[in-house]
């Protein structure tokens, strides 16, 4: 996602990614504790892995189609020309 902003926003982009990825890391080990407790007996470990699949498949997705509207590399051909 950082490749889409101009050079001058770059590093606050790739600061703002980490910080994101890292808040949504924390959320998403906060969320699958409280709804699939490991040490509950009934517990199975698909559930929360099968969440993360289907979570990382959407964010594929979702950058897919926005790449489509707005490409990455549009700007540096541009320049290029």
């Amino acid at each position: 996602m950082t490749e889409h902003l101009p050079g001058n926003l770059r590093a606050t982009a790739i600061g703002l990614a980490i910080t994101f990825s890292g808040l949504g890391e924390t959320i998403y080990a906060w969320y699958t504790k409280l709804k699939w407790p490991a040490d509950a007996v009934e517990f199975h470990s698909g559930p929360p892995i099968m969440l993360a699949g289907v979570l990382g498949i959407l964010s594929v997705v979702g950058l897919y189609f926005y790449d489509r509207i707005r490409p990455i590399r549009e700007p540096a051909r541009e320049q290029a020309s």
